[in-house]
């Protein structure tokens, strides 16, 4: 079996890891025993996230309701889409690098969710990405259902590789499309197996989510590594600091 040595940006490389295809029963195992030790840490990190970007948009509920004229109707909901896309692409950038970090057996701090909010070229380059992926599938999901399911589950890694590739818009959309595509059974399986559970989560009143939400965020930690490697053709090292 191919061997790869994983080193995450910034940090010495861990023990060697075999490079395998995506298989669902790997990846659910090795996220529930990654997960040990990381869970509130995720949660929390989840949790600010959340609260965060509801209080971001907060403002935009209030002043939409005021009666204000169309055209600044418009502009304010052509702001709050763009604010939105910002924050929940650059938090999703953190947040799956903490589940990189997780599935290279390294030690997580709920800051490194925010790292990317504000990082110069960097989250300027991860919101045209944000507004190009959703313009790609939404024209997808529109025209017919099945080529936007696909073309969201193919460019689910374009984030993380712009980040820990370095790569840039398309590189990082077309990398992911291509090397998803080549396992897009064993990848979607992924995602239908946590979505059933976030469903089932709901007749737990929500209690199993605690353990589903940190679980499903380190499978796409799992299954970035299994597909492209970490760190091994990273050409920014500063690219997440370095938790000791």
């Amino acid at each position: 079996m191919e061997q790869r040595s994983y080193a995450v940006a910034g940090l010495p490389p861990p023990v060697e890891l075999d490079v395998h295809e995506v298989r669902v029963g790997n990846v659910f195992d090795e996220a529930s025993a990654e997960v040990y030790g990381q869970k509130w840490t995720i949660n929390l990190a989840v949790i600010m996230v959340c609260a965060c970007s509801l209080a971001l948009q907060m403002p935009f509920g209030i002043l939409l309701n005021l009666g204000l004229p169309h055209t600044l109707v418009g502009l304010l909901v052509a702001v709050q889409n763009l604010v939105g896309v910002w924050f929940s692409t650059t938090t999703a950038a953190g947040l799956v690098m903490m589940a990189i970090f997780c599935a290279v057996n390294r030690r997580i701090e709920t800051t490194m969710a925010f790292r990317y909010v504000w990082d110069g070229e960097r989250t300027m380059a991860l919101v045209v990405l944000g507004l190009i992926q959703g313009a790609l599938v939404t024209v997808g999901l529109v025209l017919l259902v099945i080529p936007g399911i696909y073309l969201s589950v193919a460019y689910s890694f374009a984030v993380p590789l712009m980040v820990e590739k370095n790569l840039g818009v398309w590189e990082s959309l077309e990398t992911s499309r291509k090397k998803v595509t080549s396992q897009v059974w064993g990848v979607l399986l992924v995602y239908i197996l946590f979505a059933v559970l976030f469903v089932l989560s709901i007749f737990t009143l929500g209690i199993a989510l605690i353990w589903v939400v940190p679980v499903s965020l380190v499978a796409q930690g799992v299954m970035y590594r299994t597909l492209f490697g970490v760190g091994a053709d990273n050409q920014d090292p500063e690219a997440m600091p370095a938790f000791a």
